[in-house]
């Protein structure tokens, strides 16, 4: 649900968003595709969707999140907005071979 100006590229300042007083981050583990991301079959995916991998935070104006709900109202005010998505930039994966686990 974050728009595309959400994203804040490595090594730029995340401007604190003006109406909040509680601005919280979650760690994220970003993984970006470059062979598409949608209706991709269970049976089809692999790491060769696989392009990097990335370190994302998910910003949330958690005041805003917390009224929202005790309104019964949606909280996408709380986490789409501009900059709420900061990221490192991307590492390329570098195995392309099968995992086996066991």
């Amino acid at each position: 649900m974050k728009p595309a100006s959400a994203v804040l590229q490595n090594n730029s300042v995340l401007p604190y968003p003006s109406g909040t007083t509680d601005l919280q981050p979650e760690v994220e583990l970003v993984v970006a595709l470059h062979k598409g991301g949608k209706n991709i079959p269970m049976d089809k995916v692999d790491y060769d969707y696989v392009f990097g991998y990335a370190v994302g935070l998910d910003m949330t104006r958690r005041d805003l999140q917390r009224a929202a709900r005790e309104k019964g109202q949606p909280w996408e005010m709380a986490k789409a907005f501009d900059h709420s998505a900061p990221c490192t930039a991307i590492t390329p994966k570098f195995y392309s071979g099968t995992i086996t686990i066991g």
